[in-house]
């Protein structure tokens, strides 16, 4: 079994069954009513877990500017010793693009407050400036030192 934790929860999930999963998306096997249930049960579980990271309704900002990026990382800058850069991740979204800011440190690793939540925001954006646009060029992961 693996032990999915949380501050708020404690959960299990069967990993063998999870080993199998490829197989069983790439139709190597026939799918089973368990098969069904412990899908519903790891969605459930993802969803929780996401939940708990993530706001449920990101805020939308209509044209996201380069410099509002990055007075961003300036001023929303958390207290804590270990933050060293910031990152901007780009996804997709039916409104437009998922936008995350998040502080890492030195090693590039997502540093979390106390309570185990990155510090950083996630915010849905309609349109990007051109240096912005530029900043991203395709890639879908930029780091700010």
């Amino acid at each position: 079994m693996i032990m999915l934790t949380s501050p708020h929860r404690e959960s299990t999930l069967d990993a063998e069954w999870i080993k199998g999963l490829p197989d069983l998306l790439r139709g190597k096997r026939e799918p089973t009513r368990k098969d069904a249930i412990k899908a519903l049960d790891l969605i459930g579980e993802a969803r929780q877990w996401l939940c708990e990271f993530l706001p449920l309704r990101p805020d939308v900002i209509d044209e996201m500017t380069y410099e509002a990026t990055m007075s961003y990382f300036v001023e929303d800058r958390p207290e804590d010793p270990r933050v060293a850069k910031g990152a901007l991740l780009l996804g997709r979204h039916r409104e437009g693009a998922l936008f995350m800011q998040i502080f890492l440190d030195e090693a590039d690793e997502v540093v979390t407050n106390p309570d185990g939540k990155p510090y950083g925001r996630q915010v849905i954006v309609r349109h990007m400036d051109a240096e912005l646009k530029d900043l991203f060029s395709g890639k879908k992961l930029v780091i700010v030192e």
